[in-house]
């Protein structure tokens, strides 16, 4: 039974890292994205340098499509599959 709860607990920080490293990962990039256009969006000013020295421009708005797409299901259902097998 020692041997069976072993690889019970390797399965489980398999998973827990597999969590870590990708799904939150991935919201926190999103998050910092978002962070960024929004910051980009309330502050288009601070982006002037963006457009360049020559001429007299102002940069009045930035307004940014955003449509940041969710993780794709087949990368989660593989991993959900090697953990149920193991299981």
């Amino acid at each position: 039974m020692d041997i069976y709860h072993q690889k019970e607990s390797v399965i489980n920080q398999f998973k827990m890292a597999y969590e870590e490293n990708y799904l939150e990962d991935f919201e926190q990039r999103k998050r910092r994205v978002i962070n960024h256009i929004n910051d980009m969006e309330g502050n288009p000013r601070s982006y002037q340098y963006l457009l360049g020295t020559s001429g007299n421009r102002v940069l009045n708005s930035i307004y940014v499509h955003d449509q940041i797409p969710t993780l794709n299901a087949s990368f989660n259902n593989r991993f959900e599959v090697v953990f149920n097998h193991f299981k």
